[in-house]
């Protein structure tokens, strides 16, 4: 990926100061990915400490570029998720293990925790935590 962090960082900041919050969103799965270009994904999401964040798996859509590469380099044969080459595409296990380690990994942190009590009134994190909880999304 090309940019510069120190620049996302320095937005994230002046966007803090300026009292707008800011997300993250993040892309975990193309097929060039291995888990340590993830690892290294959500510990970036991490150092530029957005407000909030999400984490989503790759879904390649047809009829868009990727879509086409991953075809025609037999990563998606017969219009289908083929889990054994990528199995960040599919719904599998592993991928949903993944993308709630990245969830759990950013916001159970301390400061994060506390910074989201400016974010979200103590009633609303309560009922994110239970829905949270309840759905055994984190």
């Amino acid at each position: 990926k090309k940019f510069d962090e120190e620049k996302i960082k320095q937005v994230v900041g002046i966007c803090k100061e300026l009292k707008i919050k800011t997300l993250g969103f993040f892309i975990l799965g193309f097929p060039w990915e291995g888990p340590t270009e993830v690892k290294r994904t959500i510990e970036f999401a991490k150092r530029i400490d957005t407000d909030l964040v999400q984490f989503t798996r790759l879904i390649p859509y047809k009829q868009t570029h990727l879509y086409d590469w991953m075809v025609t380099s037999d990563i998606l044969p017969n219009d289908r998720y083929d889990e054994e080459k990528n199995p960040f595409c599919g719904g599998s296990d592993d991928v949903r293990r993944i993308i709630k380690m990245a969830y759990r990994d950013f916001y159970l942190r301390s400061s994060k925790i506390f910074s989201l009590l400016k974010v979200f009134s103590p009633y609303d994190l309560f009922r994110l935590a239970r829905y949270a909880i309840i759905t055994r999304n984190i």
